[in-house]
């Protein structure tokens, strides 16, 4: 089981990568601008860095801009290391991209992932994982506990890893470990969420008694 945070915010990051239970961080220019970490490449090298440095074993980084941009800011994230993966959008650019990113011997998440098809083309395209957007789907009206479970069918085997994203709460991630899925990124709400139970809190708190009286 490999989890991920969705997560730009190194002081969540500094609660959580110590742990232990998380595998890496992932990051997009949504989730930089939601944690207040500029789109400018030395900005993001530096909380790349940083992950790193508080264990993370893999840190996922999206380019952005026009191709030129793109291709510059994949060089500079490469420099950080193996540790660090692409994330490039399911698109014929994108795909494209990722097989040259590829073939120079690193590892890429095609991201933005919504529909069966695509992991047909991830699978061929030789890339490390497919993202697939699980709550954004749902939102759109699609069936996305059908459509994960059929991209996790189409790349068994392939080497392409599904990298559940956009999970709404831990009941979706639950039922999604359920039916065989192992990699998941979401938010550290979330992440908090997966200690949240008021039976095991009553416990705690007996246990607690109980040593006090003894």
């Amino acid at each position: 089981m490999h989890l991920y945070l969705d997560s730009a915010d190194l002081t969540a990051c500094r609660t959580w990568l110590p742990s232990g239970l998380f595998y890496g961080v992932t990051t997009n220019p949504l989730i930089l601008r939601r944690d207040k970490v500029p789109c400018r490449v030395e900005e993001v090298c530096a909380l790349a860095q940083g992950l790193l440095n508080l264990g993370a074993q893999e840190v996922q980084l999206q380019p952005w801009g026009d191709e030129e941009s793109r291709c510059a800011q994949i060089a500079a994230f490469a420099d950080l290391g193996e540790r660090v993966v692409m994330k490039l959008p399911m698109t014929r650019d994108g795909v494209r991209l990722a097989r040259e990113v590829h073939g120079r011997g690193r590892r890429v998440t095609l991201t933005a992932v919504y529909a069966p098809h695509q992991a047909v083309v991830a699978a061929a395209a030789g890339v490390a994982y497919l993202a697939p957007y699980f709550g954004r789907m749902n939102e759109a009206g699609r069936d996305a506990l059908r459509d994960v479970l059929r991209m996790q069918a189409i790349t068994r085997g392939s080497g392409c890893e599904v990298l559940v994203a956009s999970l709404r709460n831990i009941s979706e991630l639950t039922l999604l470990a359920e039916k065989g899925l192992t990699h998941f990124t979401f938010s550290p709400a979330t992440a908090e969420a997966l200690f949240q139970d008021g039976l095991t809190e009553r416990a705690l708190a007996d246990f607690e008694r109980a040593a006090e009286a003894s």
